[in-house]
């Protein structure tokens, strides 16, 4: 399967430990975003594009992807997310309160141009996440995988005062 791996992070959590476990059992990790460069090994996956969560949020591509084929979004993609886009808006009161609504609309219609283009070029089997997508740019790529039949698969850790860890699914 081509796994995309989203917010993918943490080795004190074991999640690193997963993805190499999954791309050693003939997947194939496609794309990975995270936020510590030091909790992932490149070295292990010299086939995946990595993404830094930070520049994601800052509508930055990923380095390996080629955008020169990526369209803004017409008028029949932003209607279809409609919804999509009146949430996001509202979920950058939090991240973007500095820049004004016309920005965060620009911002909005690149992630919705990027992640539709990532989503339609690399087809990924299945989208993982490591908590409910709350970023924005990875609520954008959860609204196009669940409307592009993309299976998607969420975590959610629990971390327990006995220092384990339980990742609910």
């Amino acid at each position: 399967m081509k796994l995309f791996f989203m917010s993918w992070d943490g080795k004190e959590f074991g999640l690193s430990d997963v993805v190499a476990r999954l791309g050693g059992n003939s997947h194939e990790i496609v794309y990975w975003t995270y936020f510590n460069e030091s909790s992932v090994d490149r070295a292990k996956f010299p086939d995946t594009i990595f993404h830094n969560v930070f520049d994601a949020l800052a509508g930055k591509p990923a380095k390996e992807i080629d955008v020169s084929d990526f369209h803004p979004p017409g008028e029949d993609l932003i209607a279809e997310f409609r919804e999509t886009e009146l949430t996001v808006l509202t979920m950058m009161n939090k991240k973007y309160w500095n820049i004004s609504l016309e920005e965060r609309k620009h911002l909005y219609y690149g992630f919705l141009s990027y992640w539709f283009g990532v989503l339609r070029t690399l087809k990924p089997d299945a989208i993982i996440y490591s908590a409910i997508p709350h970023t924005v740019y990875d609520f954008v790529v959860y609204n196009l995988a669940v409307n592009m039949n993309i299976k998607v698969i969420i975590f959610e850790p629990v971390l327990l005062t006995n220092g384990y860890t339980i990742v609910l699914n």
